[in-house]
């Protein structure tokens, strides 16, 4: 198992020929830059390092680093796990026409799960603590689609959505406390007032 990412860092000249304006990891806006990806063990060692412009996406630099993998380590079979920013229809598709055997592991968009909820080919309710299960679905041919409950995200969306529900009520509390005491009578002004706060 190897593991890879794309960084950036920033630049103050403007001599080196891989320097480009591109999405900044440093948060320093204005400033030409360059990426490099690492890849490493899981234990965090290095084994290489490759260096690219700098507004490389991290797609394409993913395609270069895997296809350099293959030839150097004289690899059969590579499966690719990935956050969602890193697969896009586009690349998946480069990594099959490139070779079949690339496997790959990742998580759909949450506008893709909302369209398989929409489309009933998810049904909430099947969901438990602990089981797994497959669905097919026409528009992912050849892959397996696999559902699960992630009960920690769902403590930590549930926790959120009541922090902010009780923040929108105390909001409304005192906007309706105005209308109440009749200092705000307007609709407009009413929808300025809370929209304001």
């Amino acid at each position: 198992m190897l593991l890879y990412d794309l960084s950036s860092s920033y630049m103050e000249g403007t001599k080196c020929p891989l320097s480009r304006y591109g999405y900044s990891r440093d948060k320093k806006r204005g400033k030409l830059q360059i990426e490099y990806g690492v890849v490493a063990t899981p234990e965090g060692l290095p084994l290489a390092v490759k260096v690219f412009p700098g507004n490389t996406s991290d797609l394409a630099s993913l395609r270069a680093v895997t296809e350099e993998l293959k030839k150097t380590h004289n690899l059969t079979k590579i499966v690719i796990v990935s956050d969602r920013g890193m697969f896009s229809t586009t690349n998946i598709k480069h990594l099959n026409e490139l070779d079949p055997s690339y496997l790959y592991v990742s998580a759909l968009r949450s506008v893709q799960i909302r369209q398989l909820v929409g489309d009933g080919y998810v049904q909430l309710g099947l969901f438990d603590e602990s089981n797994l299960f497959e669905i097919t679905h026409p528009d992912y041919p050849g892959e397996r689609l696999i559902a699960c409950r992630n009960a920690a995200l769902g403590h930590k969306r549930y926790t959120e959505r009541n922090q902010l529900l009780e923040v929108a009520t105390k909001r409304l509390e005192k906007v309706k406390a105005s209308v109440d005491a009749g200092r705000l009578r307007d609709p407009g002004a009413i929808g300025r007032r809370e929209r304001r706060r």
